[in-house]
């Protein structure tokens, strides 16, 4: 291996590694988004397919996988409940999704879940207590109002934090092997003068 290409080597490993995680973080909203929002719901009613509020207690995640995945071939195997659906909306068949993995099926599924789930109440903001003194008034507000952590937000989790985190690495490399390599070619360049 030439030395001079090992900080372009180490900056190509490196965005493999940021970009291996973005995508091994492509979860369950951003799939249901692209591939079943046109056909279905979670909550608003029926569409062209059924609305999936609630499925995941109406049927195991085994099932869902397979159905997901081909729900024809299920039908074909005469699997009752996958009839069933398939009459009840038009013999219009689902697409197969057979190019997902279980686990980006099973992220898809834990988003119908968590999307079936009732929201809690919102929560009414923490009592804000005024201290009055004969100069200033002081406001205090309790812990719970407080604005979540810089990490927290970073590594949430979302697609938009794995961008964040993508551009900070790039920047961190950038500070780490383009920044000497800089000094360097600056105190060549003055030698040569």
């Amino acid at each position: 291996m030439n030395v001079n290409d090992f900080p372009l080597r180490l900056i190509l490993l490196i965005l493999a590694i940021l970009l291996a995680f973005s995508v091994s973080a492509q979860d369950g909203p951003v799939l249901y988004k692209q591939n079943c929002s046109t056909c279905h719901s979670i909550g608003d009613g029926n569409i062209v397919g059924p609305d999936l509020k609630g499925v995941t207690e109406k049927r195991s995640e085994e099932w869902l996988v397979r159905f997901i995945k081909s729900s024809q071939e299920m039908i074909k195997a005469g699997d009752e409940e996958a009839t069933a659906v398939y009459n009840q909306f038009g013999k219009i068949p689902m697409p197969d999704h057979m190019h997902f993995s279980d686990a980006d099926v099973k992220s898809i599924i834990a988003y119908i879940k968590e999307e079936s789930t009732p929201k809690a109440a919102a929560v009414a903001p923490a009592p804000v207590t005024q201290v009055a003194t004969a100069t200033t008034t002081v406001v205090a507000e309790t812990a719970s109002t407080a604005a979540p952590s810089t990490l927290a937000i970073l590594f949430n989790g979302s697609s938009q934090s794995n961008i964040v985190l993508i551009i900070m690495g790039m920047i961190l490399l950038l500070v780490i092997v383009v920044a000497p390599m800089l000094v360097k070619a600056a105190i060549i360049l003055r030698n040569l003068e």
